[in-house]
């Protein structure tokens, strides 16, 4: 039994009155007291945490200077998550990775959740261990990686406590620094779970996600949050300090070739030659070195990308939009703020992607 798998073993206030109605037509199953701020996610999930708490949490802090990640990512679904794994392994001077979790997703390759999170997870040992290959890369041996949920979150009842929930969880608890960053660049399953199995990590912890799209469009719809909406629900209703990247619209303007990424990856060190792999078992038929070629979005790349360097990411603080059942945005100016990216320089990332995935960094 190797290591990872003897640990993945282990494991604005409102009113009364207008919470009472807001949360009425979700049906929430018990009744909300002015010492109580009881959420739902939209079909009946409830918790409550200190209103006092909640009143005075502020939005998600820029970082300035080097902060400690927890890294929740669906790695079996595509490659970006592993170029945003890469990104973080080799930025020691601004990221400190200390837990990695296999989140779940669900595709034509992986027909449930289950199947998504094995995937993840053993495409996240495959990096770390081109990561650890690599001369140039700080070895990863003593991270944990953990699996998480093995199905979507449910409408009711308490989620299950899974090795990633249960870590999120412990660490966020004893994160004294307030330097601890979950970042998550999957459906929200393992983040949204931990929330709800410990609310009080609604006034402690932080968290980037990556999914949804700009609250301006017609449609939230997007894969990651389609895949656990209930998850989603969570994030931008429990008044967490949070950082939202959408999808299209932002993330997306992350593009690159494969000629590109073949000039600057292929012989430059093992992770380079595996992230290349990876493109080229996944990415759409083309020819290598042809400009007309299909552009590729390494989508999850932007929450790294804003640790390492908050000014290549533009952002704003707004109030929290509401998700309803039909997957669509609701804005209410009088509800709690999150932190929203809104512009993200490409050549500034992919400059300082492609340089460390060549330089010695340890």
């Amino acid at each position: 039994m190797t290591r990872h798998e003897q640990r993945e073993t282990a494991r604005s206030v409102p009113d009364e009155e207008a919470l009472s109605r807001r949360l009425s037509g979700f049906r929430t199953p018990f009744k909300v007291t002015r010492r109580q701020f009881a959420f739902s996610a939209g079909v009946g999930l409830s918790f409550a945490c200190d209103v006092e708490s909640q009143e005075l949490s502020p939005a998600i802090p820029i970082p300035s200077g080097k902060v400690r990640v927890l890294l929740d990512t669906d790695a079996g679904n595509y490659f970006d998550d592993q170029f945003a794994l890469a990104y973080a392994a080799r930025s020691p001077e601004a990221v400190s990775i200390e837990s990695i979790y296999a989140a779940p997703f669900v595709n034509r390759r992986a027909g449930d959740p289950a199947t998504g999170v094995d995937q993840s997870y053993e495409s996240i040992l495959r990096v770390v261990e081109a990561l650890n290959r690599s001369e140039e890369s700080a070895a990863l041996e003593d991270i944990p990686v953990l699996k998480g949920a093995r199905e979507w979150l449910q409408p009711t009842g308490r989620p299950e406590r899974t090795p990633a929930a249960t870590d999120i969880v412990e660490r966020v608890l004893a994160d004294t620094a307030d330097d601890l960053y979950i970042v998550a660049i999957g459906p929200a399953t393992n983040v949204a779970a931990a929330l709800l199995l410990e609310p009080s990590l609604t006034r402690r912890a932080k968290i980037l996600w990556l999914g949804g799209t700009p609250h301006h469009f017609p449609s939230a719809e997007e894969f990651n949050l389609r895949q656990d909406p209930v998850a989603a629900r969570v994030l931008f209703e429990s008044g967490v300090r949070l950082m939202h990247f959408p999808a299209p619209g932002l993330a997306e303007n992350l593009r690159t070739t494969h000629s590109e990424l073949q000039n600057r990856l292929e012989s430059q060190s093992a992770i380079g030659d595996h992230l290349l792999s990876l493109v080229d078992k996944r990415s759409p038929a083309r020819q290598p070195g042809d400009p007309t070629s299909q552009t590729l979005a390494i989508w999850d790349m932007a929450p790294v990308a804003w640790l390492v360097q908050p000014d290549w990411v533009q952002s704003a603080v707004v109030n929290s939009p509401q998700l309803d059942d039909a997957l669509e945005w609701h804005q209410d100016g009088n509800r709690h703020s999150i932190r929203v990216a809104i512009r993200i320089l490409r050549d500034e990332v992919f400059t300082d992607f492609f340089s460390k995935i060549r330089a010695k960094t340890g």
